[in-house]
């Protein structure tokens, strides 16, 4: 039976990097895992020559720490021109009519040449080369089943927050149970509920999205891996049940928005990545 698979496409741009997320479905991680290389080609064919996409991580959605990843360090070939400053993005409007929901995807990575705006009236628009581009990279994406997900409402009271107060599992089992005060009835059965504000040093991974295994009065099943045997409490979390949908997008319907900036982040390739401020500490 397919799933949805999480696909990162990992850059570098100089000493910083950057990420693309999307969804895709595929019977199995093996063959989520298998992107088509013509795939690969249109993601940095649009982008300059010092950007290059250095790995692949997919994971499986529905099972914690089930991934994989595959190196590529690939570049587009030499254009002469320059890379444009760091951050600098081209947003493209991807609509999935059937589930109701547009995702903004940000391209980074860019030549400067390519970043244009109309003397006129003033309005970012895109040259010849990289709309054709971007259109053979979203063609690409939609023939190999690439997918929008949006989350969809819940409505009240299984949209509320419940907060977790403890904690307790088996060391290698894969399952925890969690403690929570609030309502106890839930839309779906068993949910998904989306974790947060939980110390990730105490509780590494113990973030984001999880299929309920089981759900009892107050408690709730999950799958993950606990490294220590025992009940524990958890001063601060939170979780609340979320619905994700999913579905395909037509590449003719893509559209271009404008252009932007968003921050790169710390390299794929390690380091401690970017620090916005400087912090003196008393020793």
């Amino acid at each position: 039976m397919p799933s949805q698979f999480k696909v990162i496409f990992q850059f570098t741009e100089a000493d910083q990097g950057f990420t693309e997320v999307w969804y895709r479905q595929a019977n199995n991680l093996q063959d989520a895992s298998t992107i088509p290389p013509s795939l690969i080609t249109a993601s940095i064919n649009m982008r300059n020559a010092l950007t290059i996409l250095r790995k692949v991580r997919v994971s499986d959605t529905q099972q914690l720490r089930s991934s994989q990843v595959v190196s590529w360090n690939r570049s587009a070939t030499y254009s002469g021109s320059e890379p444009a400053v760091a951050g600098t993005a081209c947003v493209m409007a991807v609509p999935a009519p059937t589930i109701g929901a547009t995702r903004h995807v940000w391209i980074r990575g860019l030549d400067d040449f390519q970043v244009a705006r109309n003397d006129a009236n003033g309005q970012d628009y895109l040259r010849p080369q990289l709309q054709t581009n971007i259109g053979i990279y979203f063609s690409q994406l939609a023939q190999a089943n690439f997918l929008v997900r949006a989350l969809q409402k819940i409505s009240p009271p299984n949209y509320v927050f419940r907060n977790i107060t403890n904690i307790a599992g088996t060391a290698g089992t894969g399952i925890a149970t969690l403690t929570y005060s609030g309502p106890t009835v839930f839309q779906a059965n068993p949910p998904t509920i989306l974790i947060s504000q939980v110390s990730s040093k105490l509780w590494p991974g113990l973030k984001g999205s999880f299929p309920a295994l089981a759900v009892g009065t107050s408690t709730i099943n999950i799958a993950y891996n606990m490294e220590t045997t025992g009940s524990f409490p958890i001063v601060k979390g939170r979780f609340r049940e979320v619905n994700y949908a999913y579905a395909a997008f037509n590449p003719v319907n893509v559209s271009f928005l404008k252009f932007g900036t968003r921050d790169t982040g710390k390299s794929p390739l390690g380091g401690r990545g970017r620090r916005p401020s400087v912090h003196l500490r008393l020793v």
